[in-house]
């Protein structure tokens, strides 16, 4: 599962690419951006999504979601 710190050992071991079957972030979507708000409300910041996020990209971090 790709935690953060799974990133972070990937990052030490010099590698850049997780393999996992699991989500990268905590939706169904594992989509790069936070899903929408409940009842239709605005989609607030979420530090830990983004600190998440913001660690794969200026590491340059390739997850592949590899599942059935």
């Amino acid at each position: 599962m790709p935690t953060i710190d799974v990133l972070k050992q990937a990052v030490k071991a010099g590698a850049n690419l997780i393999i996992t079957s699991e989500p990268t972030f905590y939706s169904r979507a594992d989509t790069a951006t936070p899903g929408g708000g409940r009842r239709g409300g605005p989609v607030l910041p979420d530090p830990v999504f983004t600190g998440k996020n913001d660690f794969i990209k200026n590491n340059q971090l390739v997850v592949w979601r590899f599942s059935e």
